[in-house]
């Protein structure tokens, strides 16, 4: 007598279960090498220097808020383009020079950099052109430079 032959369907559910396995091993393995092979910029290659620089922009704007030099500070819009505007207080011996750095949105890079020159030693207000590209909410870091000495500001200023 002979064996019946068996349908198709008989050997089809085994396939399935196996192909399945077989496709999320694969799947797993891709990942993991996707994983390994990705750069990513989690860790930092040096956290000491990182932290170093970013404990000197703390005390930069610890320095600021200590010696209140800066009273106000506000961008106007003018018909040959943006300025900006600081009003200072009187500080002995008086800061040198005035870095004026802004980004638009807050969160960006660098957009705008101007380095504005004091008018004379002991001057109490500031103007200067500065470039915008756009109007906004802006974040503006003001430093004071003295010798080796800084001292930083920042503010989020809209801009029309």
């Amino acid at each position: 007598m002979t064996e019946a032959q068996k349908p198709l369907s008989y050997y089809a559910w085994p396939l399935a279960v196996i192909g399945a396995l077989a496709s999320v091993g694969i799947a797993g393995t891709i990942t993991i090498m996707l994983a390994l092979d990705a750069k990513t910029d989690l860790i930092a290659q040096s956290p000491y220097e990182a932290g170093i620089a970013y404990q000197g922009v703390i005390d930069e704007l610890t320095k600021g808020k200590e010696l209140k030099l800066l009273k106000s500070f506000g961008i106007t819009k003018g018909e040959s383009g943006y300025t900006a505007n600081l009003d200072l207080s009187p500080v002995d011996p008086p800061f040198t020079k005035v870095i004026l750095e802004g980004a638009f949105p807050p969160d960006s890079s660098l957009d705008t950099s101007v380095s504005l020159n004091l008018p004379s030693e002991g001057a109490q207000t500031i103007q200067g052109p500065i470039s915008i590209a756009k109007p906004g909410l802006w974040l503006f870091t003001v430093t004071f430079e003295r010798g080796e000495e800084r001292a930083r500001y920042e503010r989020r200023i809209f801009v029309p």
